[in-house]
């Protein structure tokens, strides 16, 4: 789910094209908030409202910004990666979601 502010370039509006062609799932929703709350707010509600319209329907899910980008430095996966960050917790207390 890919929330558009009508800022997304037509590059990236061509990427999504490619990616629904190749059977990924992108479901790309309208973002028109005509607010004046910082930027950063936007983004946390941005994220909040995503993983909420998520919960029950999958396993992991990906909060991403486009223009961001995690490098693992130990692991060699997702799963390992967030594997490794519950590491030490117990099975009840880890948390149900990661946004970096």
């Amino acid at each position: 789910m890919i929330y558009n502010s009508g800022v997304a370039s037509p590059r990236m509006m061509g990427l999504f094209d490619i990616a629904k062609r190749a059977n990924v799932s992108v479901e790309l929703r309208s973002w028109d908030m005509n607010d004046n709350l910082a930027y950063e707010h936007l983004q946390n509600m941005n994220i909040e409202v995503c993983l909420h319209s998520l919960i029950g329907f999958y396993k992991y899910v990906a909060v991403i910004d486009l223009d961001e980008l995690i490098v693992p430095k130990v692991a060699s996966n997702i799963p390992e990666l967030l594997q490794s960050m519950n590491n030490g917790i117990p099975p009840n207390d880890q948390p149900h979601a990661f946004v970096f």
